[in-house]
């Protein structure tokens, strides 16, 4: 599982909800319905993230690159982006999109990890960690939920107690 970022132009959301909110309109507006040219910032965005990483498969540096369905900018819609990352691509490539995003009046949201970036390292990091123990809890209920004996119905077919002969 790779990191999803939605990123759009406007003011940075004031909490997580505001960014949740945000993310969605935007997302069905720009990214799912109609889709449209990118504005001139995406473009400007897009044309500083692939001096950093290539979207370009023949290019050497390739290798390098987070993208995991190049070219990016066919990913632009508006004044929005989505952009999916390798599975090489983690936090730090993700803050850096995010920190790039900033000198163009962009906002980024992590949907991997619910998150307004850039963040500081601890705060993705207490996210994962969030993340992991609802994970566990999850696969703890449903081992208990396994455990707890099923009712028997009425007139159901239950096999037989009786001991069968061997021949």
């Amino acid at each position: 599982m790779g990191h999803r970022l939605v990123i759009w132009e406007g003011e940075r959301p004031a909490d997580f909800a505001a960014g949740v909110r945000t993310m969605r309109e935007v997302s069905r507006r720009y990214l799912y319905d109609d889709p449209a040219e990118p504005s001139p910032a995406i473009r400007k965005f897009v044309e500083a993230l692939t001096e950093i990483w290539p979207d370009d498969p023949a290019d050497p540096r390739w290798e390098r690159s987070p993208w995991k369905f190049p070219p990016i900018l066919d990913s632009a819609s508006g004044p929005s982006i989505y952009l999916d990352l390798t599975l090489e691509g983690g936090w730090r490539e993700s803050n850096t999109i995010a920190w790039v995003g900033d000198d163009y009046g962009l906002t980024t949201f992590d949907f991997m990890l619910g998150m307004l970036l850039p963040a500081p390292e601890a705060a993705i990091t207490r996210r994962k960690v969030e993340m992991a123990r609802e994970l566990d809890e999850a696969i703890e209920r449903l081992r208990t939920a396994r455990r707890q004996p099923r009712p028997a119905t009425e007139g159901a077919w239950r096999p037989s107690t009786r001991r069968r002969r061997s021949c």
